[in-house]
Parts: structure tokens; sequence; C-alpha cells
């Protein structure tokens, strides 16, 4: 009852109740069609009885041609009534796994990453999701349904047996007691269950980070390694199939048979004695009654076990539906135009972290203006620009949009005026051209794709935009990810080490050109190579999560700090490979 309680109250379940009665047309002619082959499934006794007691041990020819028109007919009822559940079932399940599938992905959309990767592995659900929803549409669509039928049914079924012969019906209900033994098992098979579902998690996360990873374990030599370790897992889920296997045959199936045979045992032993009470055709009749009334209740065994074997997954997709959402005003204001970035004594800390990456910064940022992140790695330079997409949400402090908090305005439209360019941009599993669209400008014409990719250094022919992103080499990748963003042409626009697998030659011809495409943008550009930034408006250095200094790169190399520093490093490590001398 505990189990069947927690499924009544999950917030997956309830969202799939309002799903099903969203197609209320089709749930209440699935339900006509449940109770119809419930009460067929009545008739049809009562039609043999009749056939054999009055058709053919009278010999009432008008009986029995009368009876045999009622089965053949009610058999073609049956029939139909039958596969129209079936397809409404279908159709059922479908709306709700793919409404349960929108809905979760939607809340991905409004949960910060790092708060949701901290709790889940991304190779978990990368397969996960649509696993986890299935059993849960198929309970609504199918199980819930059936459950009224079989329901239906063993009333049914009961009274008429009470009608034909009480006393054996009491004898029969002291067989099902036996079913009632099952209920330590049940306990047992519930845990294994989930234990054996974490396992099959693995193992799913295992072979997506296998694929994710897969040149990488080549050419370090772990094929085999990894080969090993997922041996290992496969076998210590094989041995807990095999633990299931034999606590449900041995301890709820045997259960199950020792009750069939109880009751049958019982209808014999009964029948012995009183069979001069029972006509022919009554005693077949209490024998089709007894076996309606005898599966329904070994289905409710049955279908219990299924909800069991839920309870896993209804307790991920539930973990992710309750996740904290990323704050909103309930009454969100329209942004027109970004004319001013603010970070008001921003503060960080990562999910599962002591250690803030940000220490109450401060900084502002003006329409228009070019500024370059730079300082250490882990400085925070990706986690400052993260609070704009707001993929992130700071502990303390705020991050102002024209003067307000950007939670007072909508998700969407903050996200719709800021891109963001990273430096291993992901893409979909698409042409080229539709990636750009996709991602960058849904009913961009061929010519703004070509124009983006111009602006991005990445020449491609034609024939090139049908082809899949693998085809690229790294460094086109990198650009490719740029092209997109300058095809959105957005308000802001966020470059994450964008240059990191380009050559000096390569970088500088592409920054000439995107800065003629992001004339009047504002633009934030974050890199190690401080050549990249080094025309900037305006140089903004961290270190250890603070901003340590700012002004442009004459001012900074006045100062003879920590850019000044950097800045010498690298050009000291170019004049030893090119051999010229070191501007300063």
């Amino acid at each position: 009852m505990k189990n069947l309680r927690k499924i009544y109250q999950s917030t997956l379940m309830r969202r799939a109740w309002r799903l099903m009665w969203e197609k209320k047309k089709f749930t209440v002619f699935l339900l006509f069609c449940v109770l119809s082959t419930a009460l067929i499934s009545i008739v049809h006794p009562l039609l043999m009885k009749i056939l054999i007691d009055n058709g053919v041990m009278q010999r009432r020819g008008t009986v029995l041609y009368v009876a045999i028109t009622g089965i053949i007919l009610f058999a073609v009822i049956d029939f139909f009534i039958t596969e129209s559940e079936h397809v409404l079932q279908f159709l059922l399940k479908s709306h709700v796994n793919l409404g349960l599938l929108s809905s979760l992905m939607g809340k991905l959309n409004r949960v910060a990453p790092p708060r949701l990767f901290h709790k889940h592995k991304l190779s978990e659900m990368t397969s996960g999701l649509k696993r986890w929803t299935s059993p849960v549409s198929s309970m609504v669509s199918s199980v819930i349904p059936d459950l009224i039928q079989q329901m239906c049914r063993m009333s049914f079924a009961f009274v008429a047996m009470l009608w034909i012969s009480p006393l054996m019906t009491g004898c029969c209900l002291i067989g099902v007691l036996f079913i009632f033994l099952v209920k330590r098992k049940l306990k047992k098979y519930t845990k294994l269950n989930q234990e054996m579902f974490e396992l099959e998690d693995k193992i799913d996360a295992q072979t997506n980070d296998y694929i994710h990873a897969f040149r990488d374990i080549q050419v370090n030599g772990a094929g085999e390694q990894e080969k090993e370790n997922f041996e290992i897992s496969a076998r210590a889920s094989m041995q807990k199939n095999l633990e299931v296997s034999r606590v449900r045959i041995l301890g709820i199936e045997l259960y199950k048979s020792l009750t069939d045979v109880a009751v049958t045992a019982v209808i014999l032993a009964v029948g012995v004695v009183f069979y001069h009470t029972l006509t022919i055709g009554q005693a077949l009749q209490f024998m089709s009654y007894v076996g309606t009334f005898q599966v329904s209740v070994n289905w409710f065994v049955g279908q219990y076990l299924t909800v069991l074997e839920m309870t896993a997954e209804l307790d991920r997709c539930d973990d992710v539906l309750s996740l904290e959402q990323i704050p909103v005003h309930p009454e969100p204001v329209n942004l027109d135009e970004i004319e001013e970035l603010e970070y008001r004594n921003v503060t960080v800390t990562y999910p599962g972290s002591d250690e803030p990456v940000l220490r109450n910064v401060s900084l502002k940022i003006r329409q228009g203006e070019t500024i370059g992140l730079v300082g250490p790695s882990g400085c925070g330079k990706t986690t400052l620009t993260s609070l704009l997409g707001r993929t992130l949400e700071p502990d303390s402090g705020q991050v102002l949009i024209n003067g307000r908090s950007i939670k007072d305005y909508p998700l969407e439209s903050v996200r719709k005026k800021v891109a963001f360019c990273f430096q291993d941009p992901n893409f979909l599993g698409e042409p080229i051209a539709e990636n750009l669209r996709r991602l960058g400008k849904p009913n961009a014409t061929d010519q703004e794709l070509r124009e983006a990719a111009f602006h991005a250094s990445l020449e491609l022919s034609d024939e090139m935009y049908e082809k899949r992103v693998d085809t690229l080499s790294g460094g086109q990748k990198q650009r490719l990810g740029i092209a997109r963003v300058l095809l959105r042409r957005a308000e802001v626009n966020v470059f994450d080490e964008i240059t990191s697998a380009l050559d000096a030659n390569t970088e500088e011809e592409l920054l000439r050109r995107m800065r003629k495409r992001l004339e009047g943008t504002t633009s934030i550009f974050i890199a190690h190579r401080l050549s990249t930034i080094r025309g900037a408006d305006r140089i903004v250095v961290m270190d250890k999560g603070e901003i340590v200094e700012s002004g442009s790169h004459q001012e900074l190399m006045s100062l003879h700090g920590l850019y000044h520093e950097l800045w010498t490093k690298q050009q000291g490590q170019l004049c030893c490979r090119c051999g010229e001398k070191i501007d300063k």
C-alpha cells in the first residue's frame, strides 16, 4: 500500500492523468470499450448454459439457433470492441508519453545545468528519459483501463457464482487466500528491482560514455580496460536479473499456481459431492465464471508487480521535476533593448562545493562596448558570463539589465538577446545548414547562412552545407559555432575561447571579419590567448574569483600587474618559437 500511495502522489503520475484527460473523447470511449468487454465476458457463459441446458439437452431447435447466433454475434462485437480498445490505448499511450517527455524537457530548460548534473549524470539521462516515462504512460493508458475492466469482470463473475452456488463460491474463496502469502516476497522483489534498475542505468551510462569518448579511448589504448569494466557491470546486472527472476518465479508465480490448483481442487471436490444439484450447463457456466474470477485475481498480482517495477522510474522523473527552477518574476516586464549590463556584488558557489567561484564581483558593461575577460584558468571568467544566460544563479548579489534585476524579465526574452559561443560547441546530429538554422536563425536563407559563415572565416562549398558536422575539423567546428552566433545578430554576444583551435593567421582574419559583423553590438570575449582581446574597449582581469584589474591594453601594461605578467609570458613564448622581439 505504501508503494501504491507513493505512485498516486507522484508529480509525474499527476501530469500523466492530466494528459490523459486532455483527450476526453478517446478516454470516455476507451472506458465504454472496457465496460462492454467486461459485460460480454459475463454474457458469454450464460449463452453457453442456455445452449447446452435448453437447446441441446431439451432438443429445442429455436433456443439452440438463438443461442448460437447470440454467441457468434457477441464474439464479433467483442472482437471489434477489443481491437478498438487496443488502438485507443496505443494512441493515448503515445500522447501521454510525448506529453511527459515534453514536460521533462520544459523543466530542463528552466533548471540551471550545475544544479541538474550535480544530481544526475548526463550519460544516464541521455538514454534514460524516454525509458523512464514509458512505464508511466503505459500505466495510465493501459493498466488503469484494464484495472477497471478486471474489477468489473471479477465483480460480475463473483455475483454470478453466488447466484449459481454460494457453497462452491465460498470454497473457491478459500483457495484464493493462498495469494496473500506473497506479501513478504513482494517487499523483497521491490528492493531487488530497484537495485536492478540502478545497474541498468549504470550500463546505459557506460555505453553512452564509451561512444562519447570513443576517439580518446582508442588513442589512449584503453579499449580493453573499458570493455572489461563494462563486462563487470554486465555480469552484476545479469546476476541481479537472475535473483529477481528467482524471487518472481519461486516466490510469487509459485503462489499464483498454488492458488489455481487449490481453486480447481475445491471445485472438483465440491462438484463430486454436489454434482446432482447443478445441470451440465450450470457446471460449465460456473467453471467459466471461476476462470474469469481467477484470471482477474492473478492479473491484480501481476500488475502489482508491474507497479512495483515502475517506482524506480517514477523516482527519477520526480527528482528532475522537483529540481529548483531558475527564478523569474511572476509578472515579468518586457525587454525591448539591452542598454546596460551590471554585476553588483555577485558571489557564486557551485553545488557540492564549499569554495565560491566568484567573490563579490561588480562590473558594468555599456551598450556597444567590447569587453575582454582574461585571467588564469579557474578564476571565474566563464562563470561570470553564464549568469547572463541564466544557466547559473548567484548565491548573493544581483545581475542587472537596464538597472533592473535580470529576474524581472522573461527567461526566453533574455536568452534571445544574449548569444553564446563556447570553446567546444555542441551540435545536433543534423546537416550543417540545419545546425545553423535550428540554433541560430530558424528562417535564415541560404545567403544569410553563407554570410554568417564568411564572417566566421568558414569557407564551405554549397554541397558541404548538406553534410553532417562530423565531416568538419576541430577548427572548422569552432568557427561553425561562431557562425551560429553571428547568424542570430543578438544584442549581446559572448565568445568563450573561440580561437583556441586556430592558427595565428586564421585568428587574425577571423577577428577582422567578426569586428565588422559585430559593429554596434555588445561583445564579451573570454580568452587565454591575449592577442584575441588586445583591441577590446576594456579588458577585465580576474584572479581567484575577483576582478583585480580593468582598463585598455596600454593602461594595463603600464600598471605592471597580472595582465602585464600574462602578456609578457605569452610574448616570451612566442619569441622563443619565432625569434622575434617581445612587443611591450
